[in-house]
C-alpha cells in the first residue's frame, strides 16, 4: 500500500480519536451536573419514613447548582435529610455552602467526611448550621428522631476516630447508621446489624466504563462502589455524591440524590 494511503489512514484515525475524546469530555462535563434521583424501598422498620440522602457536595462556589439541588430535595418532601460528609474540600467555601443547605425544609443530620478534616472545616460551625434546620452533626452519637427512629452517626474512618457509642439499652437494629466511608462496615463487630447504613465517599468512581465499573476508588471504599449492597450488618447504600473531586468531570456516573422509603415489613 502506498505511503500516502498509510498517512491518510493514520490522519483519519487520529482525527477520530480527537473527536471521540472531545465527545467524552463534553459528556463528562455535562453529566457532572445532571442530577439523578435514585429511589429505593427498605423494609423492617416500625413505621414509614421518607428520607433523602445527599453526599459529597465538594462545594466550590457554584451557587446555582447547589440551589438547584436543594430545590430538588425540598420537592421530594422528606421527613429528614441525611448528609454523609464532604460538604466542601476548602473551608473558604463552607459558610456559603451552609447558608444554602439551611434552605432545606426539614431537619438535616450529618456526619463528617475526610475532607471536612483535610480542608480545615470548623465542625462546630457545621453543627450550628445543621441545628438551625432542626437536625444535628452526629459524631459517634445516636439520637432518636421522628417517632423513635434511631439514627447513629460516626466519625470518618480516614481522618477522624469512629467509635460506636453505648446506646443506653436502645437498639439500632431497626435504625440507620450514617458513616462517610462504606468500607467501615467491614470493621463492625460480628452480630451488629442496622436497618440501613448510609455512606458516600466513593463518588461511584466518578468515571465508569461499561462492563468494568469504576476506574478507581479512594481509600476507605472497600469493595463498595455505588448503590445497594447486602452485608452481614444489614443493607448498605453507597451514594454517588453530588460534587466532584480532583476534576469537575463524571462519565457514566451521574450525581445523585437518593430518596429512601422505609416501611414496616
Amino acid at each position: 500500500m502506498p505511503l500516502k494511503i498509510y498517512i491518510k489512514i493514520l490522519l483519519r484515525a487520529a482525527a477520530m480519536a480527537v473527536v471521540l475524546i472531545a465527545a467524552v469530555a463534553c459528556i463528562g462535563l455535562i453529566e457532572s451536573e445532571r442530577v439523578n434521583i435514585s429511589r429505593l424501598h427498605i423494609v423492617g422498620f416500625d413505621r414509614e419514613y421518607r428520607i433523602v440522602q445527599i453526599s459529597d457536595l465538594h462545594y466550590k462556589g457554584d451557587k446555582a447548582y447547589l440551589k438547584r439541588v436543594i430545590g430538588m430535595v425540598n420537592r421530594l418532601s422528606p421527613d429528614i435529610v441525611c448528609l454523609t460528609g464532604d460538604i466542601t474540600e476548602d473551608s473558604r467555601y463552607l459558610p456559603q455552602a451552609l447558608r444554602i443547605i439551611e434552605h432545606i425544609q426539614c431537619p438535616v443530620y450529618g456526619v463528617p467526611g475526610n475532607h471536612e478534616y483535610w480542608g480545615g472545616s470548623d465542625l462546630e460551625t457545621v453543627q450550628s448550621s445543621l441545628k438551625r434546620t432542626g437536625g444535628d452533626l452526629l459524631i459517634n452519637r445516636a439520637v432518636s428522631i421522628k417517632g423513635g427512629l434511631c439514627l447513629l452517626g460516626l466519625d470518618d474512618m480516614l481522618a477522624g476516630h469512629p467509635e460506636l457509642p453505648r446506646m443506653e439499652g436502645a437498639s439500632c437494629s431497626a435504625g440507620i447508621l450514617m458513616v462517610h466511608c462504606p468500607g467501615y462496615v467491614d470493621t463492625l463487630p460480628d452480630g451488629l446489624k442496622f436497618g440501613l447504613t448510609l455512606s458516600g465517599h466513593t463518588h461511584g468512581g466518578q468515571v465508569r466504563l461499561p462492563f468494568i465499573g469504576a476506574m478507581a476508588l479512594p481509600d476507605g471504599s472497600g469493595v463498595y462502589q455505588r448503590g445497594l449492597y447486602r452485608t452481614g450488618h444489614g443493607p448498605l447504600y453507597v451514594n454517588s455524591g453530588l460534587g466532584t473531586w480532583f476534576a469537575s468531570f463524571r462519565f457514566l456516573c451521574r450525581p445523585e440524590i437518593a430518596l429512601i422509603t422505609l416501611s414496616v415489613g
